[in-house]
C-alpha cells in the first residue's frame, strides 16, 4: 500500500503542469505526522517491547495519504475551474479534466472502492433524480427544457432532498 501511494505521488508530481496557477502548499506537520507513522512502524518491527503501537502507524499512515489525495483532487478541481474562467480551449480542459478524473480514481482505490462500480451508481442516481425531474415538469404540464436554469437546479434540489 505504502509503496503504490509512493508511487501515485510521484506519478502525479511528474504530471504536474509548470504553468498552473494552482499549487498546493507544502504542509510540514503532515510529513511530521508521516514520519511519526513510519517510524512507529518500523520500531514495531524491529520489536521495541515499549512500542506495541505499529498496526497504528499503518492506520495514521492511511488517513494522512487520504487527506494528501483528496487534497490533490481539490487542487486539481481548482485547476479546472481556472481554464473555464480563462478560456481555455478543449484540449486543455481535457488535459485537466483528465487530472481530476485520474486522482479521483486514486482517490477511490486508495478508500478501497471499485471506481467502476461507484461511476455505475453515480449514473443510475443521476439518471434517477432527472427522470423525477421531468415526472414533475410533465405533472405540471410542461417540459423539463422550458424551465430557466434556476428552477431546473430548484426542482433538482427538491428531488435530492426528497430520496430521488
Amino acid at each position: 500500500m505504502t509503496l503504490a501511494l509512493t508511487e501515485s505521488a510521484v506519478v502525479n508530481a511528474a504530471r504536474a503542469d509548470v504553468r498552473s496557477p494552482v499549487r498546493a502548499k507544502y504542509r510540514p506537520d503532515v510529513d511530521g505526522l508521516r514520519a511519526i507513522a513510519v517510524l512507529s512502524v518500523l520500531l514495531f518491527h524491529g520489536g521495541v517491547a515499549a512500542l506495541s503501537g505499529g498496526y497504528v502507524g499503518v492506520d495514521v499512515f492511511f488517513v494522512i495519504s487520504g487527506f494528501v489525495i483528496a487534497t490533490k483532487l481539490v487542487e486539481e478541481i481548482e485547476e479546472v475551474r481556472h481554464e473555464f474562467e480563462n478560456g481555455a480551449d478543449e484540449e486543455r480542459l481535457a488535459d485537466e479534466i483528465g487530472d481530476v478524473l485520474f486522482v479521483a480514481a486514486n482517490l477511490a482505490r486508495h478508500a478501497k472502492v471499485d471506481v467502476s462500480r461507484a461511476l455505475r451508481g453515480a449514473n443510475a442516481k443521476f439518471e434517477r433524480r432527472f427522470r423525477a425531474m421531468e415526472a414533475i415538469a410533465a405533472s405540471e404540464g410542461r417540459s423539463l427544457a422550458s424551465y430557466p436554469l434556476a428552477e431546473q437546479e430548484a426542482l433538482w434540489v427538491r428531488v435530492k432532498r426528497e430520496g430521488g
